[in-house]
C-alpha cells in the first residue's frame, strides 16, 4: 500500500512540476519586420541617421522606437494591440552634430488584431494582418508588402522599404 502512495506521490510532484514550468517569454515579442533595399531591390545600410517614432492612438503622443541609430537595413518594430491603424514617423538626417539635411516620412499600416493564447497562465499576444499600406515618398521611394501575417516570428519580412540614394 505505501508503494501506491510513493507512485502516486512522485506523479503528483510531476504534474505539478510540469504545470507550473511555462516559460512565458520563451517565443519572443510581435514585430512588424522590415527590410531596408536600394532602388534597385538589394539590401542596403541606410547611410544616414534614423529615427523612428510611433504615434499613440489613445493620447496622439509619439514614443521613440529608434533614437539615430547609424547604417541601418532591417527594423523590427512592435505594433499596437488593439488600434486599427498604426503611423510611423521616420526621420533621417545627414549628420547628428550638424545636419544639413533632415527628410521626413509617414507609413500608416492599417491591421486587425488577434489575441493569441500559447498558454492559461501566459497573458495574450496580439497577432496582426495588415489590411492596407500608406506612406509618403521623401526618402522611402516604394514599398512592398511581403508577408501581411505578423506575428512573433522574427525571420520573416512583412514588408519591404525602398528608399533612395540620397536625401532631398
Amino acid at each position: 500500500m505505501s508503494k501506491i502512495k510513493s507512485i502516486l506521490a512522485i506523479l503528483a510532484a510531476t504534474l505539478l512540476v510540469a504545470c507550473s514550468s511555462v516559460d512565458c517569454g520563451t517565443s519572443g515579442r510581435v514585430t512588424c519586420n522590415f527590410a531596408i533595399q536600394d532602388e534597385d531591390g538589394k539590401s542596403y545600410d541606410i547611410p544616414y541617421y534614423l529615427s523612428v517614432t510611433i504615434t499613440r492612438s489613445i493620447d496622439g503622443s509619439d514614443t521613440t522606437l529608434i533614437n539615430q541609430e547609424y547604417a541601418i537595413s532591417s527594423l523590427n518594430l512592435p505594433m499596437s494591440y488593439v488600434g486599427e491603424s498604426d503611423t510611423y514617423t521616420f526621420t533621417i538626417e545627414d549628420d547628428l552634430d550638424n545636419p544639413t539635411v533632415t527628410v521626413t516620412d509617414k507609413l500608416t499600416i492599417s491591421k486587425t488584431n488577434k489575441p493569441h493564447f500559447e498558454d492559461v497562465e501566459c497573458v495574450a499576444r496580439y497577432y496582426h494582418t495588415i489590411t492596407d499600406i500608406e506612406s509618403t515618398t521623401n526618402y522611402i521611394e516604394d514599398f512592398e508588402l511581403k508577408n501581411n501575417s505578423v506575428t512573433n516570428n522574427a525571420s520573416v519580412t512583412n514588408i519591404i522599404l525602398r528608399v533612395r540614394p540620397t536625401l532631398k
